[in-house]
């Protein structure tokens, strides 16, 4: 593997889907320390809003359920339909004003500023100021702000002198909202993406362009992120599968979603064993519509 040196966004990508075949932990910190060049904090601080935006493009962030991806600056959104548009400007860009990543979804406007930081300061998050532009923009209330941080620990443990400080309201409507992210959260959706577009590792980086286009910017559906129930189904049958296990008993409870656990798994098996067709059964004609 060969690191690229990260000038534009496009190489921090580059770089993500070169190490996506090791785990997510160790991509992010190879992104985070410039494969070990050890950045100041201030190019820390870039890569950090880099790397959640591609995340948060990609669908591989929980909580960000996007409709349209917008560029620019909150008084004068432009609707992002190529991922090219990012990733050709340089990782110090700060063109989008006091918001690092905006969106809509399916209630409105949702403005995100990201702070790589080890303390926490409510005054200069710049969760206040998108607050205050938003609302004069979206006088109607129909807006969100959110947060991603180092430690989100650091913010909803914070103490302010009183319950009416105008910070503090804004930030607990970022945690109610559940729009306060931070690193952990950001090294879960690495993860989800090396699983995800590992198979892209060795391809022309246009062609997984092209596919962040098409099934993510310009689509309306929902990525699926598996519940807790769902992927421990996947990772048992895995493990019962390469022990030579040839029967595995999923006894899950009604609507608790079977159909998906047992789509997962046949994603396993086409991906990464040579089956190519797999025979489902059932006594309920209409489950064949569902799968």
């Amino acid at each position: 593997m060969t690191f690229q040196q990260q000038t534009t966004r496009k190489d921090l990508l580059t770089n993500m889907l070169a190490f996506s075949n090791t785990p997510g932990k160790q991509v992010y910190n190879t992104i985070m320390s410039d494969n070990g060049e050890t950045p100041d904090s201030s190019r820390k601080g870039f890569l950090f809003e880099t790397v959640f935006q591609i995340l948060a493009i990609t669908r591989c962030v929980v909580g960000i359920d996007y409709k349209t991806v917008y560029t620019g600056q909150l008084q004068n959104l432009k609707p992002l339909t190529h991922i090219k548009t990012i990733l050709d400007t340089p990782i110090r860009d700060k063109s989008g004003g006091c918001s690092d990543f905006t969106y809509c979804d399916a209630e409105g406007i949702v403005a995100m500023s990201v702070k790589n930081k080890n303390a926490f300061n409510p005054a200069t998050s710049d969760v206040s100021d998108i607050d205050n532009t938003l609302r004069g923009i979206h006088p109607d209330g129909n807006y969100k702000c959110g947060l991603v941080v180092r430690d989100k620990s650091l913010v909803t443990g914070h103490r302010y002198n009183n319950e009416s400080n105008i910070h503090k309201i804004v930030h607990d409507a970022v945690i109610t909202n559940g729009l306060l992210i931070d690193e952990q959260d950001i090294i879960s959706a690495m993860q989800r993406f090396c699983e995800r577009f590992a198979t892209y590792r060795d391809q022309p980086i246009d062609r997984f362009m092209e596919t962040i286009n098409e099934d993510y910017l310009n689509s309306y559906r929902t990525t699926l992120i598996e519940k807790l129930h769902q992927r421990m189904t996947l990772l048992n049958f895995v493990k019962n599968y390469k022990n030579g296990n040839k029967k595995h008993l999923i006894a899950h409870k009604p609507r608790s979603g079977k159909s998906i656990s047992l789509l997962l798994i046949c994603k396993w098996l086409l991906e990464n064993t040579p089956h190519r067709k797999i025979l489902i059964m059932t006594a309920v004609p209409a489950t064949i519509n569902s799968f």
